[in-house]
């Protein structure tokens, strides 16, 4: 995503929620309010349509496993590079499928630090328009193989840190296996009519339905799948 759109988005988002410089809300590198949460969020290079994974205010990920969900009639993916900012110990994967991308990453030192993981290197053979790029599951562990920023959660939204691992949690009646969102954003990407964040953040006494199409499609963290 090049500096215009990531000042775009940044401007749609303070409209929606009133920003003021002094505000304590922290904006993160997508654009969004993150309040000291962890990030893992894309960017894309529109010119050369390289994405990017990023990792932004983790702290102690010593393993990250995911894959990442793309529409191959729009991409093919002409090669990855896996070593960017981090250096993992292990050598296995990617693990390709027609329509999606793995990885396994280990690392000697826990990660405290933000930077990108792997950037994917795509050939656009089809038509972008409205296209997602999505993480699937995305498994944290520390050095000790526990999980991070996941947990069991009960009907009523609550974390039950008794049932520790995703079987076990799955398991007990009404129990499910979800990120932790006070303590994580994951965040998609896709390729939207610019329309729909006008919409969205600056007509807001508007119905979102009521969106006007602009023909200016970017690329967006946000109103994905709408």
């Amino acid at each position: 995503m090049d500096r215009l759109i990531q000042y775009s988005i940044f401007i749609f988002v303070c409209l929606f929620i009133s920003c003021d410089p002094n505000d304590d809300a922290q904006l993160g590198p997508d654009g969004n309010p993150i309040d000291d949460k962890a990030l893992l969020y894309f960017n894309m290079d529109e010119d050369n349509y390289i994405l990017s994974v990023n990792m932004f205010n983790f702290q102690n990920v010593s393993t990250i496993m995911f894959s990442i969900s793309f529409d191959s009639t729009v991409f093919n993916i002409n090669s990855v590079n896996e070593n960017v900012d981090f250096n993992k110990i292990n050598n296995d994967g990617p693990y390709y499928e027609s329509n999606n991308i793995g990885f396994h990453y280990e690392f000697n030192n826990p990660l405290s630090s933000d930077g990108v993981l792997t950037t994917i290197d795509f050939d656009p053979i089809g038509n972008l328009e409205g296209t997602d790029i999505d993480f699937g599951e995305v498994i944290l562990l520390d050095k000790n193989a526990q999980y991070l920023y996941s947990g069991c959660e009960n009907s009523d939204g609550e974390i039950n840190n008794s049932y520790n691992t995703p079987g076990v949690c799955e398991s007990q009646n009404g129990y499910n296996w979800m990120y932790n969102l006070e303590e994580v954003n994951i965040s998609n990407l896709c390729y939207i009519d610019e329309g729909l964040i006008i919409q969205a953040y600056t007509n807001t006494s508007e119905p979102l339905s009521d969106w006007s199409p602009t023909g200016e499609y970017v690329w967006s963290p946000d109103l994905c799948g709408y």
